[in-house]
Parts: structure tokens; C-alpha cells; sequence
């Protein structure tokens, strides 16, 4: 069974369960039927979950773009290039490497991050010594007073109140998100599930 019938039975199911005990089924003739304009929540309600879970991402993708622009205009910096300056920032000098893993992003895309914070002269890249092979990137005086004058990271800001709520609503969350981005990587390449 597919994942929409499944939702769909489970929804008509709620549907029945409402019903009136009283009702006659007789009787159905004697009432106007409903508009095709009617509230979906009544006659389609896995349709109407699904316009629900449809509009809340638009909303959620529409805030980080305002944010993204925000620091854009405001201070001529990205989303990422800001999450690998606040790290540099309060988790000291670090390799690349370590700071692709803080931030959970690849050698390769941090590397073109920090080139492009260090021509905004926010942060530099050091050699260490007795090795002059490793290199450590630091934050400059800008990228530091740039860091602490910022507000928090919108993904901070984010995560500091899903953390306030109640554990098993964190949980349902987490696995109703992952639910969703599993379905839509499912269907990115819908002609090639045959292959």
C-alpha cells in the first residue's frame, strides 16, 4: 500500500468515525449536497493535510529566503558564510577540515566559503608553527565584531525553541520531517525508479 492510500484510508476513516449516530443515510436526498467550493477538511481530509503540510514549507522556505536576503543587503554576507564565521569565532583557529565538520558541509564548499570571508578581510588563513604545513583559519578583528553584532543565526534561533519543547514533540517532528524529505528525494527522479 502506498504511503498517499495509506493516508487517504486513515483520513476517510476519521471522515466515517464523525458521523452522526443519529443519521439516517435515507435521508441524504432531503439535504443539499455540497458545493464544490466546500471545506476540504470535511469531504477530503487527507487533501486537505496535504495543502496544510504544503503551505507550512512554503512558509518555512519564505522566512529563510527573507532571512537570506536580510544579511545580504544588511551585512553583505550569506547564510553559510555566516554559520562558518560564528564557528571560527567561538570555536577559535581550526583546520578546514574541522570546520567542515562542525558545520556539516564538504572540504571543497568550506574552502570557497572561508576564500570568500577572507577577501571580506573577516577572517585569515595562518600557518602553524614548528609545522608550517597546517594551516589554521582565525577570525580577524572585523569578522569578530561582525559575529558578535549580528543577531543569532536564524537556524539557532530555530533550534533553541524546538529544544524547549516537550521531548516527544521534538521526536515527532524530527521523524514527520524526514518523512517528507525522504518522499521528496523519492520523487526528484521519478523516471528513473524503473531503471
Amino acid at each position: 500500500m502506498s504511503y498517499e492510500t495509506s493516508i487517504r484510508e486513515k483520513g476517510h476513516a476519521a471522515q466515517n468515525s464523525g458521523r452522526d449516530p443519529e443519521h439516517n443515510p435515507g435521508d441524504e436526498g432531503h439535504h443539499p449536497k455540497e458545493s464544490p467550493g466546500s471545506s476540504p477538511s470535511l469531504e477530503h481530509p487527507a487533501d486537505f493535510c496535504s495543502m496544510r503540510i504544503l503551505m507550512a514549507l512554503r512558509r518555512i522556505m519564505h522566512s529563510f529566503d527573507t532571512y537570506s536576503r536580510k544579511l545580504s543587503v544588511d551585512y553583505h554576507i550569506t547564510v553559510p558564510q555566516l554559520i562558518c564565521l560564528h564557528a571560527i569565532v567561538h570555536d577559535g583557529p581550526m583546520t578546514l577540515s574541522s570546520l567542515g565538520k562542525l558545520v556539516s558541509l564538504s572540504m571543497s564548499t568550506v574552502n570557497g566559503i572561508v576564500d570568500r570571508l577572507e577577501a571580506k578581510n573577516l577572517v585569515e588563513r595562518r600557518r602553524t608553527d614548528p609545522d608550517r604545513r597546517k594551516v589554521l583559519v582565525t577570525a580577524t578583528d572585523a569578522g569578530v565584531m561582525l559575529s558578535r553584532n549580528m543577531p543569532p543565526p536564524l537556524h539557532n534561533r530555530l533550534a533553541q525553541a524546538i529544544s524547549e519543547l516537550p521531548e516527544l514533540e521534538q521526536v515527532s517532528i524530527a521523524l514527520s520531517l524526514e518523512r517528507i524529505v525522504a518522499m521528496m528525494e523519492e520523487n526528484q527522479h521519478p523516471d528513473s525508479a524503473g531503471r
